[in-house]
């Protein structure tokens, strides 16, 4: 329950983003692993061990997380 309260912030700012039709109406739990997943799997250096963090990789991996949940 304790970690769950860390997430409560972006747990509000997706259900704004719902609400202001910015994101899609969809379960929270199928936005979080869209946003936290890859997160999970490119800092993991066993499971990509050729990526490299940079800004350019960052910013590719954020739009794609962003084009994944974001209304177009």
């Amino acid at each position: 329950e304790e970690v769950e309260s860390y997430f409560e912030p972006i747990i509000k700012a997706l259900n704004k983003g719902i609400d202001q039709k910015i994101i899609k109406n969809v379960s929270i739990d199928i936005l979080k692993a869209f946003i936290y997943y890859p997160v999970v799997v490119l800092s993991n250096s066993r499971i990509c061990k050729d990526f490299k963090i940079c800004e350019d990789n960052m910013k590719t991996a954020f739009r794609l997380a962003w084009d994944a949940i974001s209304i177009h």
